[in-house]
């Protein structure tokens, strides 16, 4: 009637299994980098507490077709000194490393994709424990801490390619070392 009309902005078009967030373009195909966060220097230090210390995180993976998924780690830009929630979907491993070597690894938690996993790890030297999702909180108690430099959200610091395929709803630290009850508690 040359007065009704509507104006679209901003659609997207994706060949992937699901939508992500708007891409803009002007003529060309544009690709996004990761959405990846990176705490270091006093950003990280004034935060973190080296003697001990518990990290929870609510998050969803997309997929469980792309292995070496992380939702996010705390590392020395190295393997070697790093707290790293690791996976190879459909599993999630925890991971501490100190000095070079694997202080404790806490397992499988198995999941589906789309599921949300809350997951908690509680660290103090000698007395490292785990949980995901309410259930039965697994321990090391011969654990030495790692020293890491930064906090790396969304993927590994010292493996740019284990990057998280999916959605994180909370983080949250606490600068001491939650009870096993206070774990299961959080994570249900």
């Amino acid at each position: 009637d040359g007065v009704s009309g509507l104006y679209i902005w901003g659609a997207q078009l994706e060949a992937g299994a699901f939508p992500t967030s708007y891409i803009p373009t002007t003529s060309a195909q544009v690709t996004r980098a990761a959405d990846v966060a990176v705490m270091t220097g006093a950003n990280f230090s004034n935060w973190y507490n080296q003697s001990e210390g518990t990290l929870f995180a609510e998050y969803a993976y997309l997929t469980t077709g792309i292995s070496n998924q992380c939702a996010y780690s705390l590392d020395n830009g190295a393997s070697s000194e790093s707290i790293v929630n690791a996976s190879a979907p459909p599993n999630i491993d925890r991971v501490i490393s100190s000095a070079g070597g694997v202080q404790a690894n806490f397992g499988h938690f198995n999941f589906s994709a789309g599921q949300v996993v809350k997951r908690a790890v509680a660290v103090k030297l000698n007395d490292a424990a785990t949980t995901a999702n309410g259930s039965a909180v697994s321990t090391d108690n011969d654990y030495t801490m790692p020293v890491p430099t930064q906090m790396v959200i969304g993927a590994v610091g010292y493996f740019a390619s284990s990057r998280l395929n999916g959605h994180i709803r909370r983080l949250a630290y606490f600068p001491r070392r939650l009870s096993n009850a206070e774990l299961q508690g959080i994570t249900s």
